[in-house]
């Protein structure tokens, strides 16, 4: 999907760049931004929109994206520094006891709920934009937020502020987008007739999936779908996903990593193995429906009654291999809700049988643990016997493995001030085989510059100091190890691994070859080497030469046939840490 990314931003490029140079099209402004019809004559009784008016207020949706807020406090200042305004921007919510009531006096930035704003949005293509009066209200709004901001800055920039504060006429500036696909039709009906519906069970995933879908088509084709749950009355024509209860939604199921498709009544349905890979299923039926480079006229026929499955995942097991680990440091950070979705796409996608991830907040048990949990069991959310949150879960296949016994505590030796420096283990069984494996997962312990060490231990630390503690947690994890092993066997095939924030030739690192080796050493059939798990931003291709995310196996138990950091375009964007994966035979 890298190209339809480029496209995407090509064509928002564009769009900018022609609002801000160019001259609106669908008519020739005159000198107070009225539009024209071709015959000279006015398109409909002329509005005058006094912004020097003291009741008006700037208004955008309740909860506006950043895009719109930001544009809308854009417009703000501009207005008010050009005509000495003291204007305010306000939310469209709707309650006359609290003071939210539609007034008059408006102006409308963006999607909202007041009836202008539908009346703009009538024709309006996704990368295309308004900017037109409305009786005494001004409305400006674009076909996706993106477009409302360059519409915003096609009103600051393009003088459509007049002097005397007074606007006149109807349509001050309108622009009309082009999109590569000229036309695309879903069984012989065109794409814009179609609204997508998704199932309310797992509402959050199947509405991102719902999103991705109606704005790639919007890219591309330029019409805005419509984005409903089930509960919402039925139309003629619906892509549905999930279950819907209606039209080819209804009986159609699909297991684990699979989904199914079919299509009846004039409708498509969509059925997904689990909520965490809709939009992987989405992602690959867009790849199959919009390829990269689409253009001209595009029209899909799905066979009527007729139900095919597939699957999501495209990175099959190595051969031999009988067991995918990985480890996953999800960066803890305010993006982390946003990047949520291409995490799991890649679990989904490599679909690991155990996953160890670090930095798992409770932003990430909710978005990244909670969204997988069809798929995956989760063995902590909290430190055993205390209120700090377990930022080191490990995920393991239901349909795979039933849990034996699991535990997670707080390194020892760590920056005390923060709880993200933890330690899970669980002993896993195969349903199946009774084979029992054990997992240690861990975020080793560093001390970052910030940290105010005198005022704690009455000394400033240093890296030399933090090198220490590192070595502490690795004795601390192989003391575990032991205790598993005399618990169930010295045969126990066991897996330790984590963002040990070292390199293999560090001491921390190296004092566990004695008892396990790295899995980059030993795979037979493919490794990544000389490149860094580790680059610092979500998105910038990892620089540095030494991987700090290991994954280290008991050789005498298990082979490896493959070690691999994940360099894709997905793998780079997830986190500040690229997954590392092994494929291996226990």
């Amino acid at each position: 999907m890298k190209k339809a990314k480029l496209i995407a931003s090509s064509l928002l490029a564009v769009m900018i760049l022609l609002s801000a140079f160019a001259g609106c099209a669908g008519g020739t402004p005159d000198v107070t931004g009225e539009m024209t019809g071709s015959d000279g004559t006015s398109a409909a009784p002329e509005s005058t929109v006094p912004l020097r008016d003291p009741e008006y207020v700037i208004i955008r949706r309740d909860e506006a994206s950043d895009t719109v807020n930001e544009a809308a406090l854009s417009l703000r200042d501009a207005l008010n520094k050009k005509l000495g305004t003291a204007l305010k921007v306000k939310v469209d919510l709707i309650a006359e006891k609290a003071g939210y009531r539609v007034i008059p006096t408006e102006i409308i930035v963006g999607d909202t709920n007041r009836e202008e704003t539908a009346a703009a949005l009538a024709g309006l293509r996704r990368n295309d934009y308004i900017i037109r009066l409305d009786g005494t209200k001004l409305v400006i709004v674009g076909g996706c937020d993106e477009a409302t901001a360059a519409a915003v800055t096609r009103f600051i920039d393009g003088g459509f502020i007049p002097e005397d504060g007074i606007l006149r006429g109807n349509v001050i500036c309108e622009y009309s987008a082009e999109y590569p696909v000229s036309g695309f039709t879903l069984n012989g009906t065109d794409i814009s007739e179609y609204t997508i519906v998704f199932q309310k069970k797992g509402r959050s995933v199947y509405l991102k999936a719902a999103e991705l879908l109606r704005d790639r088509i919007g890219e591309l084709c330029g019409p805005v779908l419509k984005v409903v749950d089930a509960g919402e009355e039925p139309s003629a024509h619906e892509i549905q996903l999930g279950d819907c209860g209606r039209g080819p939604s209804e009986g159609l199921s699909a297991s684990g990593i699979e989904y199914a498709m079919r299509a009846g009544g004039g409708s498509v349905a969509v059925a997904c193995g689990s909520s965490g890979i809709a939009e992987t299923a989405v992602s690959e039926l867009l790849a199959e429906w919009l390829p990269e480079g689409a253009s001209g006229s595009i029209a899909v026929t799905i066979d009527e009654g007729v139900t095919k499955t597939m699957s999501a995942g495209f990175d099959q097991l190595t051969a031999g291999a009988n067991l995918r680990v990985m480890t996953s440091n999800i960066l803890a950070s305010d993006t982390l809700a946003s990047r949520s979705p291409i995490l799991r796409k890649i679990y989904t996608l490599y679909y690991p049988d155990v996953i160890g991830l670090q930095e798992c907040n409770a932003n990430g048990h909710t978005n990244v643990v909670s969204g997988m949990s069809e798929l995956y069991a989760s063995t902590a959310t909290k430190i055993d016997g205390t209120s700090s949150g377990c930022y080191t879960p490990i995920l393991y296949r239901r349909d795979r493995f039933r849990l034996v016994e699991s535990g997670s505590k707080l390194f020892d030796k760590r920056w005390p001030k923060t709880n993200t420096k933890t330690m899970a283990w669980a002993v896993l069984e195969e349903i199946s085989t009774g084979k029992k494996i054990a997992v240690i997962n861990g975020h080793w312990s560093l001390i970052l510059s910030s940290y105010d060490t005198e005022s704690v231990f009455g000394k400033k630390l240093t890296d030399a100091d933090a090198k220490l503690w590192r070595e502490d947690n690795t004795r601390e994890a192989l003391a575990k190890l032991e205790e598993l092993k005399s618990k169930y066997g010295e045969d126990l095939a066991a897996f330790m691994m984590g963002d040990m924030n070292s390199n293999a030739s560090a001491k921390s690192v190296s004092m566990i070859y004695p008892t396990m080796k790295n899995c980059i050493d030993l795979a037979t059939v493919s490794r990544t080497t000389g490149i860094n798990s580790y680059h610092n931003d979500p998105g910038k291709y990892p620089t540095g030469t030494s991987a700090i995310d290991h994954i280290f196996v008991t050789d005498r138990t298990v082979k490896v046939l493959r070690h691999e950091i994940i360099l894709t375009e997905d793998g780079v964007a997830c986190s500040d840490h690229c997954p590392v994966f092994a494929d291996v035979a226990f």
